[in-house]
């Protein structure tokens, strides 16, 4: 059997799930080569198309993602897809190991009447749309009413409430896309309601987003009904773990606040334990939204929200679905619809019938749609201590491949390249600096594609 030295991996998207684990495998294995397949022209996933614009500071993680893109064992190949250019049969005869970090592609749906009307989005539509991710659907963001709704209570309903109510030109020197800006410049919208279905104690946000609304200009945060309803449950939550205790200190001193008198022109309004019911509209329209209260039952921890008969009902035309994403399955692989994960034992793949399979999975795709860019490197380096001892415990795993980009050649098949996305990475923030803005991104596909061609013809 002719063998080679070095192990050859794929990872499956240039997100941070699929940096953080190139970054451990790197350490782990010296001798290794890393290719990243990205579906888009550009790499870093979520940090560039998910963080907020006015947090640039989570962005300067692309900077060591940067770092390990140059490093002479890795390569990048952008604008190329899974299932489109290559099969998952085909990484499996091209390298020792695959790793799937694809992230979830589609958002949770509430599943309730009216659901479908002109004016109920997901909040990842709008996400992408201010931060131009270059493959988003085409959206049309009504901000004529006076009113807006967040379905949901984790970080990304608190970045929509914000975006929805900074002041535009605060926005403006960010890498916001232009085409928000001018919207919001225009938005009538004056109160965002954020609706979460447990009590404030369960809350999704972290205290540190939750501070940032209280500190901006012009806005004013309330707590629904002037009150922080706690079963004794959610008091002995609260009481054993600091992270919540200081969240519900916050929380306090905001509801102390809103006793007094405000000139803030804009509110954000916390609602806790109330879900949408549905949603009424004026013939293809919305309208409003329709709420239930719930109330907790059980024990610390393992508390349910639980509908009473009282409803209450917001005046509204704009309303985003912030309640969790999931991940799509991908053919040739094993899917757990249920969970919508790709099942793994500690990210490696559980393929019935083939224990041995050289497929892993890292990030959202493995466990589920939670957790910060912190968790995601906690959850990426188990990944590679898996492939780490799945390659020392192989001895046939050194077989000769064929190299990805020798295929692409004789298939005639075109993909970005680092330098290329240097080019554009380049342009973007020469146009940025031209308008006084950090970057001024590009907002499809096919323009990134036009603007290469450009350069190099």
């Amino acid at each position: 059997m002719h063998s080679v030295s070095v192990p050859k991996v794929c990872i499956v998207g240039a997100g941070p799930a699929g940096y953080y684990t190139a970054d451990s495998l790197l350490r782990l294995r010296p001798n290794i080569k890393i290719d990243f397949l990205e579906r888009l022209p550009s790499p870093f996933g979520l940090v560039r198309s998910g963080v907020a614009p006015d947090h640039p500071e989570v962005k300067l993680v692309e900077n060591r993602f940067s770092e390990i893109s140059i490093d002479r064992r890795v390569r990048f190949f952008g604008n190329v897809e899974v299932g489109r250019e290559l099969s998952v049969i085909d990484l499996q005869d091209l390298y020792h190991v695959v790793v799937f970090a694809v992230g979830s592609m589609e958002d949770t749906k509430l599943g309730i009447p009216g659901e479908e009307l002109r004016g109920v989005h997901s909040a990842r539509d709008f996400v992408e749309w201010y931060n131009c991710y270059p493959d988003r659907k085409e959206e049309i963001f009504q901000f004529s009413g006076d009113s807006a709704v967040v379905v949901g209570n984790g970080n990304v309903a608190v970045d929509v409430a914000r975006i929805l109510l900074r002041n535009p030109e605060d926005l403006y020197p960010t890498d916001i896309n232009m085409e928000t800006i001018k919207a919001l410049r225009n938005s009538n919208i004056k109160n965002v309601h954020v609706i979460g279905r447990r009590g404030p104690v369960q809350s999704a946000f972290t205290t540190k987003e939750l501070r940032e609304l209280t500190k901006l200009s012009g806005i004013q945060v309330v707590i629904d009904g002037g009150q922080l309803q706690l079963t004794e449950s959610c008091i002995k939550e609260r009481d054993s773990n600091r992270v919540i205790k200081r969240k519900m200190q916050l929380l306090e001193e905001i509801q102390k606040e809103q006793q007094k008198p405000s000139i803030q022109q804009k509110v954000i309004h916390l609602h806790f334990l109330k879900s949408p019911v549905s949603f009424k509209s004026n013939g293809s329209e919305l309208e409003s939204v329709v709420l239930r209260h719930n109330k907790l039952v059980g024990p610390p921890g393992k508390q349910k929200a639980v509908p009473t008969e009282a409803l209450q009902e917001i005046k509204t035309n704009l309303v985003f679905r912030s309640i969790g994403y999931r991940s799509v399955p991908i053919e040739g692989l094993p899917f757990n619809y249920e969970q919508g994960i790709i099942p793994n034992e500690m990210g490696h793949v559980i393929f019935p019938n083939s224990p041995n399979n050289c497929f892993f999975v890292s990030g959202w795709v493995k466990g589920g749609a939670s957790g910060t860019i912190g968790s995601t490197l906690l959850d990426a380096e188990e990944t590679a201590q898996t492939i780490h001892s799945f390659m020392g415990s192989k001895l046939d795993i050194l077989k000769e491949k064929e190299d990805v980009e020798n295929l692409f050649k004789k298939h005639q098949m075109s993909w970005v390249n680092w330098n290329d996305w240097k080019i554009l990475d380049t342009m973007e923030l020469q146009k940025g600096k031209e308008l006084g803005r950090l970057r001024t991104k590009f907002s499809s596909i096919q323009g990134m594609i036009d603007a290469l061609r450009t350069v190099k013809s």
